[in-house]
């Protein structure tokens, strides 16, 4: 087994708290099909994410960004959504509070239907309070 530590400061511990810094970290990589990694935008962090190769699937998992999709589609996206870019296509992230997000990055990714964000299936849906996590 490996542990692995993806918080703020195991990124950049010098600078992880600058306005403005963009960290990437590498997690975990198989054969050149499969890469998972970790992005981590300070507040005021803002990143252009090119087209890859591959689909690019990205999971806020503690804070907020906004992504800019096609050049004008301007998405909120918070802790417990994400959202997969397929091959060629790209975005631009900015964050004004900070943000955490987990990618991977794999060959023939699509989304499953049962996680697609429908407002029917997801108005109203909170994190589960933990007493560990207030």
């Amino acid at each position: 087994m490996q542990v692995l530590h993806f918080t703020p400061g195991c990124l950049d511990p010098d600078g992880f708290g600058r306005k403005g810094t963009v960290a990437i970290m590498p997690l975990a990589a198989s054969s050149g099909e499969n890469e998972i990694f970790c992005l981590y935008l300070a507040p005021g962090g803002r990143i252009a994410v090119p087209p890859a190769t591959y689909a690019q699937l990205y999971l806020v998992v503690n804070g907020r960004v906004t992504g800019t999709f096609d050049h004008s589609l301007r998405i909120e996206i918070w802790a417990g959504v994400g959202f997969v870019l397929e091959a060629s296509e790209s975005c631009r992230l900015e964050s004004t509070a900070g943000a955490v997000l987990i990618a991977v990055e794999s060959v023939g990714m699509t989304a499953e239907p049962c996680g697609l964000s429908l407002p029917e299936r997801v108005r109203g849906q909170l994190w589960p309070h933990f007493p560990s996590n207030p």
